[in-house]
């Protein structure tokens, strides 16, 4: 089965980067990841939950000093599928989970978009105008998630913990290590990522038409890996330069990543391809196949 360049789903996508030292995602291929309805080695908790929007995938996490990127630079491809690309009609926002942990805030995710402005998310005490928790001590974001207002999608990517003078690289390490692991204890999601995607209420007032021209389920490795916070690199979280209510309440779709041990990804894919894509023919034998 044919691996993928990036996850895709209901015409949003995202594509996953793994960085050795000294590297950036414009001198590298992206991950390659493959759709966990297509093999039939994934077990059921990693499948695809149509009736919650969630597409579901995986890839292998590599072994040694490696840190990971979310760009969203695949949004930008042309979807040629879509008369307009979503990105173009709507204004989006990203919600991201990793291991459970949300990687702007550095909390449990929630499952809603929320914005900062005069309460304090770990604490609830009241901020001064510049965001800053006097009672917690650090400068607090000014939302949980990533919005396409002002900034180009293009160019968006998710690449750390963020911290109050930049973020910590997302980076491979043991399961203590992890930042979910610290913060949640047996709470964490141990090797999942989701990215949610969220569209604006309203279209946009203005928007650029596109023109068309083994087999069996894999057991979990006991040696797990995990995210954790790797080297410090400058940014800030852009703020969304409008409410938070502009957005549908609930993700358009959440593309879900498994992140894999080389033992898992390797009994997965050998477990071979999924009937499910037969469908109503499944089972049945077919005038082309040998």
């Amino acid at each position: 089965m044919k691996g993928l360049d990036k996850l895709s789903g209901r015409g949003f996508s995202c594509r996953m980067y793994v960085l050795g030292p000294n590297k950036d995602r414009h001198m590298v291929h992206p991950q390659t990841v493959y759709s966990t309805d297509d093999f039939v080695g994934c077990p059921e908790e990693m499948q695809s939950i149509p009736s919650k929007g969630i597409v579901s995938f995986f890839m292998e996490i590599p072994d040694g000093n490696q840190h990971l990127e979310i760009s969203f630079s695949s949004m930008g491809d042309g979807q040629r599928e879509y008369k307009v690309p979503l990105w173009q009609a709507y204004e989006l926002a990203m919600r991201i989970s990793v291991e459970g942990v949300n990687p702007i805030t550095c909390l449990p995710s929630t499952n809603r978009l929320e914005q900062y402005v005069v309460n304090c998310p770990r604490c609830g005490s009241c901020m001064s105008a510049n965001n800053f928790c006097s009672k917690c001590g650090i400068w607090i974001p000014p939302q949980n998630y990533l919005s396409t207002r002002g900034s180009n999608i293009s160019e968006m990517a998710c690449v750390g913990f963020y911290t109050d003078d930049g973020f910590r690289r997302f980076k491979f390490t043991s399961e203590e290590r992890g930042i979910a692991t610290q913060i949640m204890g047996s709470d964490a999601q141990s090797g999942v990522i989701d990215v949610s995607f969220y569209r604006s209420l309203e279209p946009k007032k203005a928007h650029i038409v596109y023109r068309e021209g083994d087999s069996g389920e894999v057991m979990r490795d006991s040696r797990r890996r995990a995210v954790g916070a790797g080297t410090k690199i400058e940014g800030a979280v852009a703020p969304d330069q409008g409410d938070v209510r502009d957005f549908e309440a609930t993700p358009a779709v959440t593309l879900r990543l498994h992140l894999l041990s080389p033992e898992e990804m390797s009994r997965v894919l050998r477990s071979g391809a999924s009937v499910k894509r037969a469908g109503a023919l499944a089972g049945l034998m077919l005038a082309d196949e040998d």
